[in-house]
C-alpha cells in the first residue's frame, strides 16, 4: 500500500505501532528520506522505519539511473576475463557469488 507523506502517522496506527512508537518512526524516516525528489512510502518503507533499518530504507527508496559511460565501460571490463573471452551477465554475477 502507498501512503501519503499527511498519513505515515495514521498509517503506522493502522499496522498496530504504537502512538510514541509511531512519532518515533516518523522522525526517523525523516532523517532518511532524500532531499529535493518524491518518493513512494510504501508499507515496506514504514516496516523498514519501525525497524531502524536505515540502509533498507535507503534501498527501497534509491533512484533507479541508467549507467553512464564510465558504469558501461567498467561493466565490460569485468565481463572480460584474462584470456580476453567475456562472459554473459549471468555467469558474472554467478562468479561474484550475487
Amino acid at each position: 500500500m502507498t501512503v501519503d507523506a499527511g498519513n505515515i502517522h495514521a498509517r503506522l496506527v493502522d499496522l498496530g505501532v504504537a502512538e510514541d512508537e509511531a512519532r518515533q518512526t516518523e522522525a526517523f524516516l525523516a532523517r532518511h528520506l532524500p532531499v529535493g525528489r518524491p518518493v513512494t512510502i510504501t508499507d515496506e518503507v514504514l516496516d523498514a522505519a519501525t525497524n531502524r533499518n536505515a540502509v533498507l530504507i535507503t534501498l527501497l527508496l534509491a533512484e533507479e539511473v541508467d549507467p553512464d559511460a564510465d558504469d558501461l565501460a567498467a561493466l565490460e571490463q569485468a565481463r572480460t576475463r584474462n584470456d580476453g573471452t567475456t562472459v554473459s551477465l549471468e555467469e558474472l554475477r554467478a562468479d561474484l557469488g550475487l
